[in-house]
């Protein structure tokens, strides 16, 4: 008997809305959604941006190495043919170790050089989703329950 009052007295309570309470809070959900589409598409701007940095990031490291193993395509034949003017195996053997150090030594660089340039890349690609992510942390947090 008590809850079928109390049932009553919200139902009461409820049925008092006036029109402009009911404007209102149409206003706010309005509003609500108009904001949660702004922050999709901005959140869509974010990726789409993102993607585009690491595609153009990856494109500038594909040139590079493309330039690089041309570099080195054309080093190894210059050694080819100077290893095959040497006189003697001693000459041969010394030519060679000096080729064989400079080529690691060489593609040890372009590793790192690479390395320096996917690891920018990677963080370019995440600072407009982090900025996005940073953005929905404080909206949320400046929400009161």
């Amino acid at each position: 008997m008590a809850a079928a009052k109390k049932t009553t007295a919200k139902a009461a309570k409820t049925a008092k809305i006036t029109p402009e309470k009911f404007t209102e809070g149409f206003e706010k959900v309005t509003k609500s959604f108009e904001e949660a589409n702004t922050i999709s598409k901005e959140n869509l701007d974010a990726v789409v941006e993102a993607s585009t940095t690491f595609a153009k990031g990856v494109e500038e490291i594909v040139a590079e190495q493309t330039d690089f193993v041309k570099g080195a395509l054309e080093e190894v034949t210059e050694k080819a043919q100077a290893f095959s003017t040497t006189r003697n195996p001693q000459d041969f053997f010394e030519a060679q170790s000096a080729f064989l150090k400079s080529a690691y030594e060489t593609n040890l660089a372009q590793m790192t050089k690479v390395t320096e340039m996917f690891t920018a890349t990677a963080k370019d690609a995440a600072d407009p989703l982090s900025k996005r992510y940073t953005a929905m942390v404080e909206k949320v947090q400046g929400y009161s329950l």
